[in-house]
């Protein structure tokens, strides 16, 4: 699969890293041993192959086996959803977000500049600030409290970091600490994107009818294209 987007990469073994030759992580999912179809198309033309995956002979295939694979898929795929529609909603609310900084350097009336003010805490609320320095983002990365929103920005790194421990090449199924994550990180994902969507239905349509009275451009807020992660799908999958 392809590398997921990331705000942080080199989550994974950054010590082993050797220059020129290591790509820099996240990494796309592993697949798991069986039967793929492979195209490359080139100039409008398709070439198609197949190519058949097995597992390290040593280990095996057995139908215990298989079963640990095919769960540790699922999850890892799961995470990897939530790293692209995490990252998508950070891109959403930065476009609002660059546009009401734009607005804001100019000069608006007490009340309004007020108001501009109050929707850019929220937006960063929701979206995220990124660290000056990944490293000084892990370094001071606190254990969030159980109800506390988490940002897109901040799910996607909590994804990242689910991906990358689903990377190590151990053919087992995912450990109760590992699915505890998934469920968490997935409940957490739909408070944010429903604290999104209100934010799109309620402040900023009313900030855009001030902007209005006031004579000036409303922020453009494009449609949501954000997808649900089915924490109930999740939490019966394992």
């Amino acid at each position: 699969y392809a590398p997921p987007p990331a705000f942080h990469h080199d989550l994974e073994n950054q010590m082993n890293n050797v220059a020129g030759t290591t790509t820099p992580g996240p990494h796309g999912p592993q697949v798991i041993p069986g039967v793929y179809t492979l195209k490359l198309t080139v100039d409008g033309r398709v070439y198609t192959r197949h190519a058949t995956v097995v597992n390290d002979p040593r280990v095996g295939q057995s139908r215990d086996l298989m079963a640990a694979l095919r769960a540790q898929n699922r999850l890892t795929m799961q995470a990897y959803r939530g790293m692209q529609q995490s990252y998508a909603g950070r891109l959403e609310v930065d476009a609002v977000k660059a546009q009401l900084t734009s607005l804001m350097h100019g000069h608006l009336p007490g009340p309004l500049a007020a108001q501009a003010k109050k929707l850019d805490a929220g937006l960063t609320k929701i979206g995220g600030k990124k660290s000056a320095h990944a490293f000084l983002f892990f370094l001071h990365h606190k254990t969030p409290k159980p109800h506390t929103l988490r940002s897109f920005f901040a799910l996607n790194n909590d994804y990242n970091s689910l991906v990358s421990l689903m990377q190590v090449g151990l053919d087992m199924s995912p450990t109760p600490a590992q699915i505890a994550t998934l469920k968490s990180d997935c409940r957490h994902y739909d408070r944010t994107m429903a604290a999104w969507k209100a934010m799109r239905m309620k402040q900023l349509t009313a900030f855009n009818t001030v902007l209005v009275k006031n004579h000036l451009r409303e922020l453009k807020v494009a449609p949501a294209k954000l997808a649900g992660l089915s924490c109930g799908v999740v939490a019966g999958s394992y």
